[in-house]
């Protein structure tokens, strides 16, 4: 699935898919040691579900203004620092 997909489902549901996906993954490796599993492609397209689903699960967690805003929260953390910069070096001379 397509990580848009993905953003559109429950995030209860995205913590099954989670689980089931490393079970996936832990039965394939484990196919692949004992020399059962030969799709080895497969192993990685499932690693990369994961990690959408993982992906995904963590933008849920953010507030919505973090994600949409992110540059302009870098702008004013930067005003700051310099503000921060600016004061330090005064109080020093």
């Amino acid at each position: 699935m397509k990580a848009k997909e993905l953003r559109q489902i429950a995030p209860e549901t995205l913590k099954v898919k989670v689980e089931e996906l490393r079970a996936q993954i832990e039965q394939m490796r484990f196919g692949s040691a004992k020399g059962s599993e030969k799709n080895v492609k497969k192993l990685s397209m499932v690693r990369h579900e994961l990690a959408r689903c993982l992906t995904v699960l963590h933008e849920s967690r953010l507030s919505p203004s973090r994600v949409e805003g992110s540059t302009l929260s870098n702008v004013e953390g930067l005003t700051i620092l310099t503000e921060h910069e600016n004061n330090s070096h005064s109080s020093t001379k």
